[in-house]
């Protein structure tokens, strides 16, 4: 589906108060989401938030935010998801568990399995802008691990390609606990001299939250 359909599919559909769930965000955050929510001097989510404008003024590639948890890096993921589909590009956010769910549903047709298997798995790796969180919490059976690898493969190959952005987000420590083919993937430097491997090694942000925050 061309940009411009996808665009004005998403313009009716958030005039009638509908969205396609796997858009991943509800229409409170589509309306109100923006780079300045980001909370400065709380932790290092400004970092975060930088790095990832950045990566998404240029259109393309591959971004890890990395870190302990209250770290703002699924406000993050949601706000650079948000802007892109108000500014008319194919986005979304998901965590992996969601994506994998969703792709695990063309083995619940009865027939053409392979066809709608490759159709939900088209719908994830031509989107401009792909915001995956939770990372790690993901179960490794051999199906996952192999429908994960031919997600992030699509995904980096375009981002090699400067098609597209992807921005993943994981509690990991260190990049040592990712695999060896999603490690080498990330550490590319056509994405790590420009920054966009990000540590946050700040303070939990969720223990200074006002009482009446939504995001």
């Amino acid at each position: 589906r061309c940009p411009r359909a996808w665009a004005l599919e998403y313009a009716r559909s958030l005039q009638a108060g509908e969205i396609d769930p796997r858009v991943g965000l509800t229409l409170d955050e589509l309306r109100h989401l923006s780079w300045d929510l980001v909370k400065r001097g709380v932790n290092q989510a400004d970092r975060a938030c930088e790095v990832t404008q950045r990566a998404y003024r240029s259109h393309y590639g591959m971004v890890f935010l990395y870190g302990g948890f209250g770290q703002g890096k699924s406000l993050v993921l949601k706000i650079a998801v948000a802007t892109a589909l108000n500014e008319g590009r194919r986005a979304a956010y998901a965590n992996l568990a969601g994506m994998l769910d969703d792709i695990r549903i063309a083995y619940d047709e009865r027939e053409n399995k392979m066809t709608e298997l490759v159709r939900r798995m088209e719908w994830w790796t031509a989107l401009d802008v792909l915001a995956i969180d939770e990372l790690d919490k993901v179960g490794q059976t051999d199906w996952a691990r192999e429908r994960i690898f031919q997600l992030l493969d699509a995904r980096y190959q375009r981002a090699v390609r400067q098609e597209a952005l992807t921005i993943i987000a994981a509690n990991h420590q260190s990049l040592d606990e990712l695999s060896g083919y999603l490690k080498s993937r990330i550490e590319d430097n056509r994405f790590t001299a420009n920054g966009y491997v990000v540590h946050l090694k700040g303070a939990d942000g969720r223990k200074s939250m006002p009482k009446n925050w939504k995001y």
